[in-house]
């Protein structure tokens, strides 16, 4: 590493090997992931030294008792260039609402940031799921969102939440969505969500753990912008003809090992880059058994 130092602009390192390193080595890096063992360990270097990072991926174990939280607090007008964050967290760590003002005042103060990503494990339940969306409707150069929302039931107040605060910048965007239970009713549709944001050209959403709540072809009737449309482990193409759109299914191996030029957009690929996806679920089996 140290005879490409004035190279080295991209780097992928699992567990803490980037900590054996020197890591002045890091100075000129722009893009990096890492996935990081608990304790997080020395990760405030990464903040100090790592001055010029665009794009920064952290793919963690359980958060709740290491130094992530203070690291970005301590530091959170480090990295001031960063446009691309992806933070996936353990299922097994509870984000509290502190935890969540803690990272986004970290965020806010990218002036840059046009994508964001987080999987956010157990995650923010209902209770800071609306703080959660105000400060990401803050964050005003945003173009790229991925978020995981937590509820105990799911209803027509909480949809206006989301149709209020999610971005209307946005061109793609991925909702995971957990509840006990679906209660909609009144003049509120999540397909609303989708119908007013006219720019969104690609969307993932992931409602295994709710009632059903939509489906991929409703999804691309209600926006003609929507290019390549994606539901619990499947995507398709949509190709709008005479305002009648029709689905274009990605063959499993394609959703396995999908790339940048199957997606047609690095920001997309990007968007889905490190989610497992169950595309071999029974329900997929029976609904697309043709599926290769």
């Amino acid at each position: 590493m140290e005879a490409t130092r004035d190279s080295l602009t991209e780097l992928s390192i699992v567990g803490g090997l980037v900590w054996d390193s020197p890591i002045h080595t890091l100075r000129d890096v722009t893009h990096l992931h890492l996935e990081l063992p608990v304790p997080l360990s020395n990760i405030d270097l990464l903040f100090r030294h790592s001055a010029g990072l665009q794009s920064l991926t952290l793919i963690c174990g359980v958060v709740e008792d290491t130094g992530l939280w203070t690291v970005l607090m301590e530091h959170a007008s480090a990295l001031p260039g960063l446009t691309s964050f992806k933070l996936h967290i353990s299922p097994n760590t509870t984000v509290t609402e502190s935890m969540a003002t803690v990272l986004f005042d970290f965020l806010q103060q990218k002036k840059s940031l046009r994508r964001l990503d987080i999987a956010a494990g157990a995650g923010w339940t209902h209770r800071e799921t609306t703080p959660v969306l105000e400060r990401i409707s803050k964050l005003q150069s945003l173009e790229v969102l991925g978020v995981d929302l937590q509820y105990h039931s799911l209803g027509w107040r909480h949809l206006e939440d989301l149709l209020r605060l999610i971005p209307h910048g946005i061109t793609a965007l991925r909702i995971k969505a957990t509840a006990t239970d679906v209660l909609f009713g009144g003049y509120v549709s999540v397909l609303d969500l989708w119908g007013k944001r006219p720019i969104i050209r690609f969307t993932y959403v992931d409602d295994r753990d709710i009632p059903p709540w939509l489906t991929m072809q409703e999804l691309a009737e209600e926006s003609c912008s929507l290019e390549l449309v994606g539901h619990n482990g499947r995507f398709a193409d949509v190709e709008h003809e005479e305002n009648e759109p029709s689905l274009c299914y990605w063959s499993r191996s394609k959703v396995e090992f999908r790339t940048v030029e199957d997606f047609g957009c690095e920001d997309w690929e990007w968007l889905m880059r490190c989610h497992r996806l169950c595309y071999d679920s029974p329900d997929i089996q029976e609904d697309f058994p043709e599926l290769p």
